[in-house]
């Protein structure tokens, strides 16, 4: 997942400004989303190397549940 935008990631996955500001710092807090902001633009959010691993995990549930 590439780096994005607070609006990227609303219009990506369908939440309205209420959710974001609900859920953003939520992920944040528990280390799955992490930021870096520059002087010219807004902060942009990556995912963070623990929420990596557990998407990797979770994909890997999935295959074995598929099969």
């Amino acid at each position: 997942m590439a780096p994005a935008t607070k609006s990227g990631i609303r219009f990506s996955v369908g939440l309205n400004h209420s959710q974001a500001k609900r859920y953003l710092p939520y992920l944040i807090s528990e280390g799955y989303l992490q930021t870096s902001s520059n002087e010219q633009g807004p902060s942009v959010y990556e995912i963070s190397p623990k929420r990596h691993k557990l998407l990797t995990i979770l994909n890997e549930l999935s295959e074995m549940v598929d099969t």
